[in-house]
């Protein structure tokens, strides 16, 4: 059963596919964001007002979280892994982004690694940030569905 009522942000995630789909693990936010071009086709006889036309759509994923050296769960990518995977040449990764609850909406596609940054603070926990942009387009389908 879908997810009633507004999602607590707790429950979105990233998932990269590893063999198996699996969490970037120890996050603490996580992003999808869409976008649409438009172009221009304003002329001469548009009167002074602007008038567009659809263009290119695009979609970017990013997630920060704390950086651990060893997973401490099955199924989770911990930052050291996702670099490991990017230095060994692995240009496109499988992504999705939401939860795993049937019925709930989740978005899945291929997308480039564009950049992992990692920080560590005096006397804070250490963090990662990863940004994904696409390499084709995404996909929205629904957890549980045929």
């Amino acid at each position: 059963m879908a997810t009633p009522g507004i999602i607590n942000g707790t429950k979105l995630n990233v998932y990269v596919d590893n063999g198996s789909l699996e969490v970037i693990g120890f996050a603490t936010s996580c992003s999808l964001s869409i976008t649409h071009e438009t172009r221009n086709t304003t002329n001469q006889t548009s009167t002074g007002w602007n008038t567009r036309m659809p263009g290119n759509r695009d979609w970017e994923v990013s997630c920060d979280g704390y950086i651990t050296m060893i997973g401490n769960a099955s199924n989770k990518l911990n930052a050291h892994e996702m670099y490991d995977q990017y230095i060994d040449n692995r240009q496109i990764f499988t992504l999705r982004f939401g939860n795993e609850v049937n019925g709930d909406i989740r978005y899945e596609g291929f997308a480039y690694m564009t950049s992992m940054e990692m920080n560590g603070s005096n006397e804070e926990s250490a963090t990662y940030s990863m940004s994904f942009i696409a390499a084709g387009p995404l996909y929205q389908y629904v957890n549980g569905g045929i």
